[in-house]
């Protein structure tokens, strides 16, 4: 049977973030539906406690005048309790307070003493609960100009605007999602202790903060280029920044110069990170689908090394589609690390473009053993994630998956397409048609299924860079 679990204040970006985060646990919680109109109506409350066996309490209201905030959120727990006191079976009750709780404001009493008063209900009564006392949140699609200043600054540097420090405080600050996965151990383990102070995940000054945010705008609005992402918190940090990038951003063409067949972008700087794809296509009865797409990606210093990719693609009747990606690294001088990665799609009826990635990773002498494998795809650092290319036939289409870590860049290298994508908790879909004729990238944003469907006659070639290779950040959602 699965873990009953219910939300109060689902829609505001906590309770959002947890049903969606939830989602990803369908086989074992089951989130039971709530509405605000449920604490002016008794009943209905009774029966949401009734069907939970854990209630995770975000409801609050945040602003206004001091007193109404206080005895609102007051009202809201004195509620709750009252609906708990007739519900034979007590759920487990988690309470969202905040670091504010130590301020003598409408909202920092409120939370205070609204966490008292649910744990001495809950020990009269011998009741599981669990206070979090928690830092500032940020995280993906948080409301801007409202209570995270890491939100409002993301949407004005994403959105031509320049962002103001009022007060350049130290913030102790904890990503959604950090808090989110405390949560979900907590639904599973129950109580471990009363009340809980949530470490934060980083502590920075409001300034040291937009100075990161700044540089995300200028390297991957302006030049786009991925940042440097070694640090749990700048990587989710920039997760953030990119949530506030409009879908009209998309697609961003490449500098392209066309000599022949060749294709040549450079994304990065002077002699760093450029990217050169070169296309061939030749025709023929047996192998005329045959397409050879080579990139090369060189940069910087003196043995930085080079980076070779080379694909393959061959038609049929039988094995029309397989496409064999192989890659070579190498660098240095005495102890020069070489890598190879190897990747074949194979098709068929059903499984026609599913890829399999193999890497072989082989040294020189005594101290080759260690693999360098850059991919240099459409922008990003050196000797950082994979590329992925896949080709699909015609009408077919691939996808219906979100990440809620991994950035993703998806460019068309031949063929014509329609990428669609929708965040996972909207109806709202947002669909690009993609020519490789006109070569171009899409960046895809955490927690957005997506799909892509060959619109062409031919078939369709596609690269994907990824900023990680953990498959364990692929959850399948249909459009």
């Amino acid at each position: 049977m699965k873990h009953r679990v219910g939300i109060t204040g689902r829609h505001g970006f906590l309770g959002t973030s947890l049903d969606r985060y939830l989602q990803r646990y369908e086989d074992e919680i089951e989130v039971i539906p709530f509405s605000r109109d449920m604490f002016s109506q008794p009943h209905d409350l009774i029966e949401f406690c009734r069907n939970c066996d854990t209630i995770v309490h975000f409801a609050a209201v945040t602003r206004g005048d001091e007193e109404a905030v206080y005895r609102v959120n007051m009202d809201l727990v004195l509620s709750l309790c009252s609906a708990l006191e007739h519900v034979e079976h007590v759920p487990h009750v988690i309470y969202a307070s905040s670091v504010h709780e130590t301020r003598n404001t409408g909202y920092g009493r409120s939370k205070r003493e609204g966490r008292m008063l649910l744990e001495e209900w809950a020990r009269k009564n011998g009741s599981p609960f669990t206070g979090l006392v928690i830092p500032n949140v940020f995280g993906p699609f948080c409301r801007p100009f409202y209570l995270s200043f890491i939100a409002t600054f993301c949407y004005q540097l994403t959105h031509g605007q320049e962002a103001e420090i009022h007060v350049d405080a130290l913030m102790n600050l904890v990503y959604v999602e950090e808090l989110m996965e405390l949560l979900v151990s907590l639904i599973r383990t129950g109580p471990q202790e009363s009340c809980i102070t949530v470490p934060p995940g980083g502590v920075f000054l409001v300034s040291e903060v937009l100075e990161k945010l700044t540089g995300f705008r200028d390297l991957y609005c302006v030049q786009g280029i991925v940042p440097p992402l070694d640090e749990p918190f700048d990587r989710r940090l920039f997760t953030t920044f990119h949530s506030y990038v409009e879908p009209a951003h998309f697609p961003v063409p490449l500098d392209v110069s066309r000599e022949g067949d060749t294709r040549v972008a450079a994304p990065g700087e002077k002699d760093r990170e450029g990217v050169v794809i070169s296309m061939l296509a030749s025709g023929g009865e047996k192998d005329h689908e045959k397409v050879v797409i080579s990139m090369l990606a060189s940069g910087g210093e003196k043995d930085r090394g080079k980076a070779v990719v080379s694909m393959l693609a061959s038609g049929g009747e039988k094995d029309r589609g397989r496409a064999a990606v192989s890659m070579l690294a190498s660098g240095g001088e005495k102890d020069r690390e070489r890598a190879a990665v190897s990747m074949l799609a194979s098709g068929g009826e059903k499984d026609r473009g599913r890829a399999i990635t193999s890497m072989l990773a082989s040294g020189g002498e005594k101290d080759r053993e260690r693999a360098a494998v850059s991919v240099l795809a459409l922008g990003g650092e050196k000797d950082r994630g994979r590329a992925v290319v896949s080709v699909l036939a015609p009408g077919k289409r691939m996808g219906n998956h979100y990440h809620a870590e991994t950035f993703e860049r998806l460019s068309i290298l031949q063929g014509n397409a329609s990428l669609r994508m929708r965040r996972i908790d909207s109806e709202w879909v947002t669909e690009y048609d993609l020519d490789g004729d006109a070569p171009g990238y899409i960046d895809i944003p955490v927690y957005h299924t997506h799909e892509i469907t060959n619109t062409g006659v031919s078939d369709l070639v596609t690269v994907v860079w990824s900023d990680t290779s953990d498959e364990r950040d692929t959850f399948f959602e249909t459009i």
